[in-house]
């Protein structure tokens, strides 16, 4: 028997959610870990940008797979990988070897991150499908909440590697609790195709309108959080004179505020289309982005330039499951492509942000501001297009003809 519904979006959600716990849960033990390689905090960021390179390729790399061989087999491998590549990281004799197991550690995760997005569109179409990646992406948006408050707490007892043991015990419990579900994808509706017929396959998902339009709603709402994520402790701390307890309740307050705008949107898409929704929040966040940026240049205390954030970034999660749910819908059979190139966009347009702000020659409070509402007003549109056109339902994973 298939899960019942609860248990599903658990599952999905924790398959999910691997992907910002990754990415989050070992940053408070950067001071012990640059005392232990010999190197200071900067270049352990080098960790940071290969784990999100290791997310943009895994998400390309494995959702193709996952259409061919359905989502069972490509998890537990996957899985596989991330938990012998977590407890890798915490054995690293180096930085460059932490550098390369990060690496493989998120193409690792990669494989649970598009299955588990995968796995609900299998089971799930319309309304049903924007509630279920509602509740997924509500789970997802936990994990960068409670990621700070587990690591510090584990380095309150134990060294840095315990984080990553944690994150190793994590993907076992994932294995374990897959390895009991049922296949979600039937063999006859998987997609025996060549390396042509993948590449065809991704441009036929890239020419959908409404799944190329969702794809690019994705990719600016990612620059606009990876703004806040990546220029946070300079802005905070750095020019806000933080202590690092302090960032760190900052930043968790943050991540909560997305946790409620995910419930919220779930609970909003029992009223409203997924796709009119969509633009709601989109909207909101813009005219958020336009007041934080205003309040940047007039020098409006800190306190005041939080709450402006925190109320922007609020819906990212929802943005994050509605523009999933509009993308995938058009393609029942090619779920694992859409959820891997939509995915990896997120994960690109966050890298984009980061590095292009770093480079800017501004206070990271200005940097922060513009990295913030740029991606949100360019969005705007985007997204009241798709409000304006909604889909058909029609399955377009076969070229028309």
């Amino acid at each position: 028997m298939l899960p019942n519904r609860s248990g599903f979006l658990i599952l999905g959600g924790l398959l999910t959610g691997l992907l910002p716990l990754t990415l989050d849960v070992y940053l408070p033990g950067f001071p012990s870990m640059a005392d232990d390689f010999g190197t200071d905090i900067a270049q352990l960021q080098l960790t940071v940008s290969t784990s999100l390179l290791g997310f943009a390729l895994g998400q390309v790399i494995w959702g193709p797979i996952a259409d061919r061989f359905g989502r069972k087999g490509p998890i537990l491998i996957g899985l596989t990988i991330f938990t012998l590549a977590s407890l890798g990281c915490a054995a690293a004799p180096s930085l460059g070897w932490l550098a390369v197991l990060r690496f493989v550690q998120a193409v690792g995760a990669c494989a649970a991150v598009v299955g588990g997005r995968a796995m609900a569109r299998d089971r799930y179409q319309g309304r049903e499908l924007a509630s279920a990646l509602a509740i997924i992406f509500l789970i997802f948006g936990i994990a960068p909440a409670i990621s700070p408050i587990i690591g510090t707490l584990l380095l309150a007892t134990w060294e840095w590697p315990s984080t990553f043991i944690a994150l190793a015990i994590t993907g076992a419990i994932a294995f374990a609790w897959m390895a009991f579900q049922r296949e979600t994808l039937p063999r006859d509706r998987r997609q025996r195709r060549t390396a042509g017929d993948t590449a065809r396959g991704f441009a036929i998902v890239l020419r959908e309108p409404v799944t190329a339009r969702a794809a690019g709603v994705t990719f600016l709402a990612g620059a606009a959080l990876f703004a806040w994520v990546a220029v946070s402790p300079a802005m905070l701390i750095g020019d806000g004179g933080l202590s690092l307890p302090g960032f760190t309740v900052v930043f968790v307050i943050v991540a909560f505020a997305q946790v409620i705008g995910a419930q919220a949107n779930a609970m909003l898409l029992r009223r409203f289309d997924v796709h009119r929704l969509l633009g709601r929040l989109v909207t909101a966040m813009g005219c958020g982005g336009i007041l934080l940026l205003a309040a940047t240049v007039i020098g409006l205390p800190l306190w005041a330039r939080v709450v402006l954030i925190t109320l922007t970034i609020a819906p990212i999660v929802a943005v994050f499951g509605n523009a999933m749910t509009i993308a995938v819908e058009p393609f029942a059979a090619l779920a694992g492509v859409v959820a891997g190139v939509v995915g990896a966009l997120q994960t690109i347009g966050g890298s984009a942000s980061a590095a292009i702000l770093a480079a800017l020659p501004v206070s990271s409070t200005l940097a922060m501001a513009l990295g913030i509402c740029i991606p949100l007003v360019v969005a705007l549109p985007i997204a009241h297009s798709l409000a304006r056109g909604q889909a058909t339902g029609a399955d377009r994973s076969q070229p028309p003809g």
